[in-house]
């Protein structure tokens, strides 16, 4: 029963599906030569919240032997809130040193204005044994809202501090930037969301255009009714499932967005939500996740004032997509279903407007964020559980064939000293 149980449970959750191609990693520690260190990172919320829940993502590396593993994620571990008070406490077996899914800790709900996680023990990474904090992504829910998004973060140590920095190897810029306290709330994360049901759904991106500053790219949309914009997620084009990859990750992605709410159609009365630039491809990942100020609003334009350029065969041209765009209000997509329009733009018919809201990606419905990451987890435990299951099944049905075995021996015999008996 717990067999059949498994096997019907993972056929309904997410799937693990690694991204692919460039992007920040997370945070990395200084590092130690013993695992008797503390290591903290505190995040400060931008209001007390009551918190249920917080999710640490292990930073994953691919090993030679084992595949996919997470490196460097800590032995034991607290969260504290801001006055000092322990709101959980962990201490990891060696099978975490396994596991590449998220560790969901639930909390009482207690608000809270800052969170620490503090690593009271270290785990080593691979290729030097070293002993320091590696972590993608730390994630603060209060009901379905991450309030750590883009909240800034104070680090007790960095790689940059390193007791033996002077030490250490050199590197590009670029990969020195793939490391900071600041991507640990980011939102970016090691996995493409699969949610392993729904139908899969082609990006939306704009045909070979020439824009310009008279002319930008721009999305709007009619929510039908004034909602409170709490949060802005963007599901970025797929580039290719090919291994390599001809072009990197953030294709249609503007390097340069603009976001703007209004009440009325015509944006009279546009204020402007979020303005974001993107100075680097280590800045674009498959979900861009930011959060808005709350305030009610019906129309949204979004528009690219520097957009992606496409290396087209006759010359560069300026294009923009998404997989989906959602807006989130008290946790729900408000945008779902509801159409963008892009004018004096013809809309490629392979990639039709209507796929920017239609709930799916390629590779089928997307989930909260939440959610997501929830399933990831079960995931994890059950395909972890399976083999032990399947293990005593086998020993079971082995020992149930021994005794059917001595069962059918025994009967031979008595059957045959019955023979005896009558004959006698």
């Amino acid at each position: 029963q717990r067999s059949g149980s498994i096997d019907s449970q993972l056929g309904e959750l997410a799937r693990f599906t690694m991204r692919r191609g460039l992007g920040s990693i997370g945070y990395r520690s200084a590092y130690f030569e013993d695992p008797d260190h503390s290591v903290s990172l505190r995040v400060d919320l931008a209001e007390a919240k009551p918190v249920d829940q917080v999710v640490l993502v292990p930073t994953i590396i691919q090993d030679a032997v084992m595949g996919f593993r997470p490196e460097a994620f800590p032995a034991s571990l607290r969260i504290l809130d801001e006055h000092g008070t322990v709101l959980a406490k962990k201490n990891f077996k060696d099978e975490h040193l396994h596991r590449i899914a998220p560790h969901i800790i639930q909390l009482d709900g207690k608000p809270v204005s800052s969170i620490i996680i503090e690593a009271t023990r270290l785990s080593s990474r691979n290729f030097d044994g070293k002993y320091l904090m590696h972590l993608a992504e730390l994630l603060v829910f209060s009901g379905a809202e991450n309030v750590a998004l883009r909240r800034p973060v104070k680090a007790s140590s960095s790689r940059g501090n390193s007791p033996h920095a002077g030490l250490s190897r050199g590197g590009p810029l670029e990969v020195m930037r793939a490391w900071g306290p600041d991507f640990a709330t980011d939102g970016s994360l090691p996995y493409i969301m699969n949610s392993a049901r729904g139908t899969p759904s082609i990006p939306y991106l704009s045909p070979h255009k020439n824009s310009s500053k008279q002319n930008p790219l721009v999305l709007s949309i009619d929510l039908q009714k004034n909602y409170p914009l709490e949060q802005l997620q963007l599901h970025a084009v797929d580039p290719s499932k090919t291994v390599p990859q001809a072009i990197l990750g953030g294709i249609g992605m503007p390097r340069r967005l603009l976001l703007e709410g209004a009440t009325q159609p015509d944006f009279s009365d546009a204020r402007t939500l979020l303005e974001s630039a993107v100075d680097s491809g280590l800045e674009v990942f498959p979900i861009m996740m930011w959060p808005l100020s709350g305030e009610h609003f019906r129309y949204v334009r979004l528009t690219a004032l520097e957009p992606y350029v496409y290396p087209f065969f006759d010359g560069p041209s300026p294009r923009i997509g998404f997989a989906e765009i959602e807006l989130l209000s008290s946790g729900q997509n408000v945008a779902s279903g509801k159409p963008f329009v892009i004018p004096g733009v013809q809309v490629d018919h392979r990639r039709p407007l209507r796929n920017l809201t239609d709930q799916c990606n390629f590779y089928g419905q997307i989930l909260p964020i939440r959610q997501w990451l929830e399933e990831l987890a079960l995931r994890y435990e059950l395909e972890t559980e399976l083999p032990f299951v399947s293990a005593e099944l086998t020993k079971r049905y082995a020992r149930q064939k021994e005794n059917l075995r001595r069962m059918i021996w025994l009967a031979t015999f008595l059957f045959g000293a019955i023979g005896i008996i009558i004959l006698l």
